[in-house]
């Protein structure tokens, strides 16, 4: 108990308070050790939040363990098949025991600690679609208490209508809808989550550049940069050019442009005149106006396909920065 479910700051530590409960042994599995180490757990992290607080206590394993399964960075490199492998999406089904419980919109309580636990707010890893939730009342008042000065004060009572509420856990129940398809950026609650949410922790000027759109918008505007080149080049390409040469600069026109609208950036493009193979052969046949034919200007035809080739020997395509507007500089 002092080290894995109730630690504090320590790590090895355990308040009194909590001995009483194993005078009967026999009797412990009547208690919700789960919801109570959790409650512990989200507590912990909030008073840890505080930019004055150095250290935190609670179960850190069990964070720990959350953090290697959901967050891939850092994420330890498991070898051997003796060790099982993490959790990378919604929880397997060995884990649906007992959903009734873990399903619930309910308080969880652990003598002055009372947090509230919101699975419809973390759908997705339990494989169920996100929708926008509903606003949820945190009471800020709870997370202000602790035990100290107050030794002497019955928990039970003092939190009666939580336990009450506890009591009837079982009727509010959240039923999500399954789906484990891949989350669209413009999904409306993608489209929710970033206009209220701080997606980035580091300080401005630790950034190494300056985007409040992010690296989003940085690659995005590289993307329509490389599809203008791309665009450009294809338009000037002369019949004499090999035509994998086409085909290559056809692709990565169209992978950016596909990519561009994927994440919500087709704006960046603009509407080009792509000619077509039967279109470029007419044009060449066609009267110039002069009374000559397409036919009959080798010479600029030479120094078009030269000029291809100049531009197809560059390795590297520039990109404008981006300012604090998110939009490109000149």
């Amino acid at each position: 108990m002092a080290i894995v479910m109730f630690p504090d700051k320590s790590g090895n530590d355990i308040q009194v308070v909590y001995l009483p409960l194993l005078r009967d042994l026999t009797a412990i599995d009547d208690f919700s050790w789960g919801s109570a180490v959790l409650a512990t757990l989200y507590r912990n992290l909030c008073r840890s939040s505080n930019m004055k607080a150095r250290d935190i206590g609670g179960p850190l394993i069990l964070l720990q363990l959350w953090a290697w399964e959901r967050i891939t960075i850092a994420r330890p490199i498991v070898t051997g098949p003796e060790n099982p492998p993490l959790i990378q999406g919604p929880y397997p089904l060995a884990c649906n025991d007992d959903s009734g419980e873990w399903s619930v919109v309910s308080p969880m309580i652990c003598f002055d600690i009372v947090d509230w636990h919101l699975p419809n707010r973390v759908a997705r890893q339990f494989g169920w679609k996100q929708n926008i939730p509903e606003p949820a009342d945190t009471e800020p008042k709870l997370h202000k208490m602790d035990k100290r000065g107050a030794h002497s004060r019955n928990w039970a009572d003092y939190h009666s209508p939580y336990l009450a509420m506890w009591g009837r856990r079982t009727q509010f129940r959240f039923l999500g809808v399954e789906d484990n398809s891949d989350m669209g950026y413009n999904d409306p609650y993608m489209v929710w989550y970033r206009d209220r949410t701080r997606r980035f922790i580091s300080p401005t000027f630790q950034q190494a550049y300056q985007a409040p759109l992010g690296a989003t918008a940085y690659l995005a505007h590289g993307f329509a940069e490389v599809h203008r080149t791309c665009n450009t080049e294809i338009q000037v390409m002369p019949q004499e050019v090999p035509p994998h040469y086409r085909n290559i600069m056809s692709n990565i026109r169209d992978n950016t442009s596909q990519s561009l609208e994927h994440v919500g950036y087709s704006h960046l493009l603009q509407q080009f005149h792509q000619p077509t193979q039967e279109t470029q052969v007419e044009e060449q046949h066609e009267d110039r106006g002069d009374g000559s034919t397409m036919q009959e200007s080798t010479a600029e035809d030479d120094e078009t396909v030269q000029m291809f080739r100049r531009r197809s020997r560059r390795t590297n395509t520039s990109m404008s920065p981006i300012n604090e507007q998110g939009t490109p500089e000149p």
